[in-house]
């Protein structure tokens, strides 16, 4: 039974044609988040941020860019200069927010960096809900379609989509369950210089203890994928969330 749709955090450089750099990197770097200070992914770029400062010798200054659903940051990544000082951490909604008609931006418009994080959707209810299996709680809703919310993220978000796969895994309408919406919790051809220096230190950094214990004391999952292997996970992702997302009545 699927139950829930993974999500991911990823690093990624901007992409687009450029010369050559010498001894990159020369400067500090940028890293642009897309999600609000205080959230998971903002922790996640902040520790990634901190170690990375230590693998390359410059400051790496962490700037979160909010806005429509995750389009302005994930705009400002793809658009930044292609010169390796702006990198930025993309989220799952890359594969989502075309499906919308929010942007244009796919996977397929950064360069990939490296998969560094991804967590299953968890399903929780009040301490003193009656509710003590999965399947206890499906046929609550079942019973009694409506009466029950969920919440997590805005409207169509990732958490909304791993609730309504389930349900319609399960063979249940995910219209029984009203969604209340919340908030909270990068051009193309980098030059190989700075790619290859990024990859290496990302790979060195998701490897280290100090982010493994960082991630593990926030109960964050630790993956890790090169770019050929994360370009792969990306289109994948795209396919499968399309399909749920199509499935629930939200692709423009």
């Amino acid at each position: 039974m699927k139950i829930v749709q993974r999500a991911l955090i990823a690093l990624f450089a901007a992409m687009a044609a450029s010369t050559a750099l010498a001894a990159y990197p020369e400067r500090p770097i940028t890293m642009i988040v897309p999600w609000g200070a205080g959230g998971g992914t903002d922790a996640t770029a902040r520790i990634i941020g901190t170690l990375l400062e230590k693998e390359l010798g410059q400051p790496v200054n962490v700037v979160n860019r909010t806005g429509g659903s995750g389009v302005v940051g994930h705009a400002a990544i793809a658009q930044a200069p292609p010169d390796g000082y702006t990198i930025g951490i993309v989220t799952v909604e890359i594969g989502m927010m075309h499906w919308q008609g929010l942007t244009d931006l796919t996977g397929a418009s950064y360069t990939p960096i490296g998969l560094v994080n991804a967590d299953a959707a968890g399903l929780q209810v009040a301490a003193d809900a009656p509710y003590k299996t999965v399947n206890e709680l499906v046929a609550a809703i079942k019973a009694s379609p409506g009466k029950f919310k969920a919440s997590g993220t805005g409207q169509g978000g990732i958490w909304h989509l791993a609730i309504a796969g389930m349900l319609r895994d399960l063979k249940v309408d995910p219209a029984s369950v009203p969604w209340v919406p919340s908030n909270g919790a990068a051009p193309k051809n980098v030059p190989a210089e700075a790619r290859d220096k990024l990859v290496a230190a990302i790979g060195k950094i998701v490897a280290s203890k100090e982010y493994t214990d960082f991630m593990a004391q926030r109960g964050f999952g630790v993956i890790y994928a090169g770019p050929d292997e994360f370009a792969k996970f990306m289109v994948k992702s795209d396919t499968d969330l399309g399909a749920t997302m199509k499935a629930v009545g939200i692709v423009k």
